[in-house]
């Protein structure tokens, strides 16, 4: 049986990214403008904004969200869930609008976010991060291949690359001659959302990074 889910009056540029879950729910994320109707949600825009879209495997639609932006270099490039939380990352300029916070963009080209929605599918203060942190710079990010990591703040004795469930899928020790710079192939990591652990003896550092 075939079923098709209408999105009305939409726009979305340079298509979108789609994932199912184990429990057999399909999440379609990307960029749009002007106004779109998903089922009985009408997601209006503030300009190239960004959709969550979530349909059960019989085809019905269950929820579907936005984050809106006021930046013209608005881009989703992973989406991804865990229990009952969906995790949309990607980047963007201007400012990144939640239901109740803004991220400024910093500069560069463009920043990266990491969005975490729960449920009922609404995205806190403390749920959006976006990768700031001046203790440790990471780049590329996203990255498909090579990442560099820098940190004045500590000598880093190794550098852990954790999955978002906490767990430990990659360790580097650093050599002593550079305690401050290294470089990860991370080409092997299945595409998604990473954490970066940055350890000395005494203190531990984290960034969060995207896997293309």
């Amino acid at each position: 049986m075939l079923k098709i889910i209408f999105f009305n009056e939409i726009k979305i540029e340079n298509g979108g990214i789609c994932f199912q879950s184990s429990n057999g729910h399909i999440y379609y994320a990307g960029r749009y403008r002007g106004t779109v109707y998903i089922a009985n949600d009408t997601l209006p825009s503030t300009y190239q904004d960004i959709f969550i879209a979530e349909i059960d495997s019989n085809g019905n639609s269950i929820m579907a969200n936005r984050l809106g932006c006021t930046g013209d270099k608005t881009e989703v490039t992973c989406i991804t869930t865990h229990g009952n939380d969906i995790y949309v990352a990607g980047d963007f300029q201007g400012q990144l609008l939640g239901p109740s916070d803004t991220l400024n963009y910093i500069g560069g080209n463009t920043d990266a976010f990491i969005a975490k929605f729960g449920f009922p599918c609404t995205t806190g203060i403390n749920e959006i991060s976006q990768n700031s942190n001046a203790s440790l710079l990471i780049f590329p990010n996203p990255t498909n291949n090579f990442l560099n990591i820098s940190s004045q703040k500590i000598s880093m004795k190794h550098v852990d690359v954790l999955n978002i469930l906490g767990q430990t899928v990659f360790q580097k020790q650093i050599s002593p001659d550079n305690l401050h710079n290294t470089q990860l192939n991370v080409s092997f990591l299945t595409p998604g959302v990473y954490i970066i652990q940055a350890t000395d003896n005494n203190n531990i550092i984290r960034a969060k990074f995207i896997k293309l």
